[in-house]
């Protein structure tokens, strides 16, 4: 996986895959070799090969000793858009389009539900909120949470606090966009999606999604029950777990390793969107999840959210775990 991959691993990392996923290079096509790579790169040998490693373990290509490099097809995940407003649905399905994904959509509840029954390919649904009633866009939010509970939801809307009776519920949606929306807000929703077999019951992370030791969690919360209730739920579900005491020492902790996911309390000293939003730009493979008891405040601001809101409980908390950074090789 490319979690533990330095800075030009990673940069091979992310040109070979931009290139398999956009085409550039078909299935069965055959690499140049390991030398040539690396002097392509301006690289040393070890640093390719960490990068090529990682490619083969997410699926993208072959090392076929003896023979060479090559590239592997690429399944496409699967993206359902559902929204009432024709322009609104039509710009959500090209923005989704353009970042790689297949997209399917709906113009309100019905179709989307059909279309989830229909297709288990799905790993993401992204729905307006008033469709045209809040109404009817919030059953359809908890129909999807309640059947689906193991499938990522991400509620766009312009209106925040229709999603107020939500707030606190195991059928709140973890990502928000609020509208107007930008193109980066949709990456940075698609850069959560975990494309994951659906499953009944949630246990442990499936083997074919994550390594075998899923990356630590990293704990800032200034509140000592919160961080008890987050340390053992978190562990339970074997992850490791590390705590620090303030925004300054996530900060510190970041740098030092990788972490999957930071549970950050934006309401505390040092706390804040602007933060959760450096981290996930410095650190694209971390999933940067929001703790706060004023889920609104945040939501009226312009941007792409992955909300916990207070006070939590463990089922909100697992559910936060299934959203991380994708792979960038899924994209």
């Amino acid at each position: 996986m490319a979690y533990a991959l330095g800075p030009r691993s990673r940069r091979i990392y992310d040109a070979i895959r931009d290139r398999i996923v956009r085409g550039e290079w078909s299935p069965g096509e055959r690499l140049a070799s390991h030398a040539e790579l690396s002097a392509s790169f301006g690289v040393a040998p070890m640093t390719l090969r960490h990068a090529l490693t990682a490619l083969a373990e997410d699926g993208l290509i072959s090392l076929e000793h003896g023979r060479g490099t090559f590239v592997r097809s690429v399944t496409k995940p699967m993206v359902l858009v559902v929204d009432d407003e024709a322009p609104v649905r039509f710009v959500l399905r090209e923005y989704v389009r353009a970042a790689g994904y297949d997209v399917v959509d709906a113009d309100g509840p019905e179709e989307g539900l059909a279309a989830l029954e229909r297709d288990s390919g799905i790993c993401l649904v992204v729905s307006d909120v008033r469709m045209p009633t809040t109404w009817e866009g919030v059953e359809f939010i908890r129909t999807v949470r309640r059947r689906w509970p193991e499938l990522p939801l991400a509620a766009v809307t312009a209106f925040p606090d229709d999603l107020a009776d939500l707030h606190g519920t195991p059928e709140c949606p973890l990502l928000v966009i609020t509208k107007p929306f930008l193109r980066q807000h949709i990456e940075h929703m698609l850069a959560l999606v975990v494309r994951q077999p659906r499953m009944s019951q949630w246990n442990s992370p499936p083997p074919s999604t994550y390594p075998e030791t899923p990356p630590p969690v990293l704990l800032v919360d200034g509140e000592p029950d919160v961080q008890r209730l987050l340390h053992s739920s978190i562990a339970s579900l074997g992850y490791e777990v590390v705590e620090v005491a303030s925004p300054g020492q996530a900060l510190i902790a970041l740098n030092d390793r990788a972490f999957g996911h930071v549970f950050l309390d934006v309401g505390q000293a040092g706390g804040s969107v602007e933060l959760a939003a450096a981290i996930t730009e410095a650190h694209p493979s971390t999933a940067v999840v929001i703790l706060t008891a004023n889920p609104g405040e945040i939501l009226r601001l312009n941007g792409a959210f992955t909300i916990l809101p207070k006070p939590i409980d463990r089922d909100g908390i697992r559910s936060s775990l299934e959203l991380r950074r994708a792979p960038v090789g899924a994209r």
